[in-house]
């Protein structure tokens, strides 16, 4: 047996038995980050865990593009929305200024950056519904329809000269609808990262012929989670311009309960990365855990406690 196949299955003996805490689950993700196949939100946890300064990636690039939405339509709001043109069309409809806020791309040439963070990128971060709903079209067909009607030249995207008015009409639409849309969906959720952990031990243990007990994995699902939200605490994004982003434990509210979830900030803007359905109550011992929702807790090492349950700690100095 090679010497990481060992360690693997100490990580999973560990975890089997209840004991592990935050280091645990670390060594797990680490020594089973290049034998992971298809296990997509379970490799970028892996990469996060492995290097948390992140330049690539699922949730980087969540936070990229949404990033970039806000402060580009921030800074065009402000600069052109005066009290004077508000005064000069006060009659205009609605989208008449919906229109002129979306206004900071146009249409008819787009830097390549910026065509391929806000357009490209800020079509995967919609959801397939939204396109389909307002559109009848999937996110597949509108992603071709757009790279169909461009060509790159010289750094910027242009339409191609064979779009018609009312094809490039209809791009501009699709373009604002792109530019416009920020859903409060995460990047993935406590149960994308649970199942894809479920699916690798099953294909690693039959590789390193081991016999996993996922009745007792199933078991821990929550403190898995926990710890593997912990691990994330301060990771850090690097923006699209320079600007660094971070995340962060937090507390999302749902109904009655606070559950436990980790969010981002960057700049002035908090985004959600991964949610929980996990209650916050079950892991802090603070009263005033309310104060915390979409802030970053100070609660953020998963210790176990004389009685072997798992809580988050400050950390100590």
């Amino acid at each position: 047996m090679q010497k990481i196949d060992s360690k693997i299955i100490q990580r999973i003996s560990k975890i089997e038995s209840g004991t592990f805490d935050e280091d645990d689950v670390k060594l797990l993700l680490i020594e089973i980050r290049e034998k992971l196949k298809g296990e997509t939100f379970l490799k970028e946890i892996c990469h996060f865990v492995a290097h948390s300064d992140r330049d690539k990636g699922i949730c980087h690039k969540k936070v990229d593009v949404r990033y970039a939405k806000f402060k580009f339509f921030d800074v065009h709001t402000k600069k052109v929305l005066t009290t004077e043109f508000m005064e000069k069309n006060k009659g205009k409809p609605e989208r008449f200024f919906t229109d002129t806020m979306l206004g900071y791309i146009k249409s008819d040439k787009i830097e390549k950056e910026l065509f391929e963070l806000l357009i490209l990128s800020g079509i995967d971060d919609i959801e397939n519904e939204l396109f389909q709903t307002y559109y009848k079209l999937t996110k597949k067909q509108v992603k071709q329809l757009i790279t169909n009607a461009y060509r790159l030249d010289f750094g910027f995207y242009i339409p191609k000269s064979t779009l018609t008015q009312k094809e490039f009409l209809i791009i501009d639409d699709l373009l604002k609808f792109i530019r416009g849309t920020i859903t409060g969906k995460p990047a993935f959720t406590g149960k994308d990262i649970f199942n894809d952990l479920l699916n690798g031990l099953k294909r690693l243990s039959s590789e390193i012929q081991y016999k996993t007990n996922y009745d007792k994995i199933k078991k821990n699902k929550s403190d898995i989670i926990v710890c593997i939200i912990s691990l994330l605490h301060d990771s850090t994004f690097k923006l699209f311009d320079g600007t660094i982003g971070t995340g962060f434990i937090s507390l999302h509210p749902r109904e009655d309960e606070l559950e436990i979830c980790l969010m981002s900030v960057a700049s002035k803007y908090t985004l959600p990365l991964i949610t929980t359905e996990i209650n916050a109550s079950d892991y802090l011992d603070s009263d005033n855990i309310k104060e915390y929702e979409f802030k970053k807790l100070p609660w953020c090492n998963c210790i176990r406690d004389k009685d072997n349950k798992l809580k988050l700690k400050k950390c100590e100095a």
